[in-house]
């Protein structure tokens, strides 16, 4: 019933041959493709009742036939009975029906004066069903490196240091056995054996003229000496100085990290160089040590300063906090001499370890924030493409109804505004999954940034 001609599904019947040749030869050919294009509803339903209307008009016409095939002259096509040239009238007709009905009429639904715009808008949304869930897919964030450990790393990264050493008279107090005087220079000598040979330390000491009282406050305040400028080899040179320091005074800490930071060169790169303070009390002499070190990390010196509180109150520790913060660096407790030489351990490579980590937090953000932009651009354009397939569908589907004539145009309209309708929806649902999306990027992201734990905040 069906064949193939030049790559088309074709509708032949072929009648029976007899003494002269075929009867009728094809008595129909319509072109499948051309009909499933113009009505895609109705197409295969008509196909089908057009094979079963030629089947039948063929039995009709074979009963009609003599038993003997023989030739047929002219005249002899009248002798048809009439029931078979009804069936054959009628497959033709629905074929010439099939080929001139309206574009978009479905099968199931009969175009009339009494079809709903409910009605159109269903058999629409048969043959172009709402997909636009599918344009919005879920991403996964990538959720960047885990939480920096304050040991990640034991190797320096810097190339110059200075260490800044409070000598005030409040360092005589007792940690343990030993004053914080004496597990300072303890800690420092340690750490300074710990260092590579190429490493350029050197030392500036605070508060170890005058006295602690009112007396020897103004010598004391300003007693802030450069004793060994950084340089490499050097570390023998501290360890002798740092032997001979007595606490003495008061504390003019802001002025010391001023002299570590003139101390340094000031054409380095950033994290090359870093300050190591070591004090048991925040300024006593008037200063502001945490303009001193916003000044120190922000020059050309972009030092890193570091404070190690020892044995420090509560309100000291959170002063000498906003001072390394300031600073770049970062600030740790410490209560007896291995306390500080942990955290000078843990601060000489704290830097590298955090810039290595904000690398990777920085490509993680970076990807998340351009896998949520390609995310709403591909989404954009999918809904654009669904409206703008399906508004030229409904154009044609009006203009078939108008051209019909048999549905009001207020029907056919108010279908045309549903499918609209769904187009603003979609809208909606749009901007709603942008601001989802960039919610959940925007969350993700904040939460890579916070994996940065600090020394001395736990990890």
């Amino acid at each position: 019933m069906f064949g193939d001609v030049a790559g088309e599904t074709q509708f032949v019947q072929p009648l029976h041959h007899h003494d002269d040749g075929r009867l009728f030869g094809p008595l129909v050919t319509v072109t499948a493709k051309t009909l499933l294009n113009i009505a895609p509803g109705i197409g295969r339903v008509v196909l089908h009742g057009m094979e079963v209307l030629m089947e039948e008009a063929v039995r009709c016409i074979d009963r009609s036939l003599p038993s003997r095939p023989r030739p047929m002259a002219r005249q002899e096509s009248s002798t048809m009975s009439y029931p078979c040239k009804e069936a054959v009238i009628l497959a033709m007709a629905v074929c010439s029906a099939a080929l001139t009905a309206p574009a978009g009429l479905d099968a199931e639904t009969a175009w009339s004066e009494n079809t709903t715009a409910e009605e159109l808008y269903r058999q629409f949304r048969r043959e172009y069903p709402d997909k636009v869930q599918e344009c919005f897919p879920d991403i996964d964030p990538a959720a960047g490196p885990g939480p920096l450990a304050a040991d990640q790393h034991q190797r320096p990264e810097w190339l110059r240091a200075v260490i800044v050493l409070d000598a005030s008279g409040s360092m005589a107090g007792k940690v343990g056995n030993e004053t914080k005087m004496q597990a300072a220079v303890s800690a420092v000598g340690r750490f300074l054996k710990s260092l590579p040979e190429e490493s350029e330390v050197g030392l500036v000491v605070f508060g170890h003229e005058g006295s602690n009282d009112e007396s020897g406050k103004t010598v004391s305040c300003q007693a802030v000496t450069t004793m060994v400028p950084p340089a490499a080899g050097k570390a023998g040179s501290v360890e002798d100085v740092l032997q001979q320091v007595q606490p003495t005074g008061w504390t003019p800490l802001a002025r010391a990290i001023t002299a570590a930071g003139a101390a340094l060169r000031f054409d380095a790169g950033e994290g090359e160089q870093v300050v190591f303070v070591v004090s048991d009390g925040d300024e006593t002499c008037g200063g502001d040590p945490v303009a001193a070190a916003r000044d120190v990390h922000e020059s050309g010196a972009r030092a890193i300063v570091n404070i190690i509180g020892l044995d420090l109150p509560p309100a000291d520790r959170r002063e000498l906090t906003k001072v390394a913060e300031t600073g770049g660096g970062v600030y740790m407790d410490a209560v007896d001499s291995d306390g500080v030489l942990e955290a000078m351990r843990q601060q000489a490579a704290w830097r590298q370890a955090r810039f290595d980590h904000e690398v990777a937090a920085r490509r993680a953000t970076n990807a998340n924030s351009t896998d949520a932009f390609v995310a709403r651009s591909e989404a954009q354009s999918c809904v654009a493409d669904i409206r703008n397939s399906e508004y030229a569908a409904v154009s044609q589907r009006v203009k078939g109804l108008r051209a019909d004539g048999r549905v009001p145009s207020e029907v056919f309209m108010a279908f045309r505004q549903m499918v609209l309708s769904d187009h603003d929806a979609h809208k909606g649902m749009l901007e709603e999954y942008r601001n989802s999306l960039d919610a959940a990027v925007d969350r993700t992201n904040e939460e890579i940034r916070d994996k940065i734990v600090e020394p001395g905040r736990g990890n």
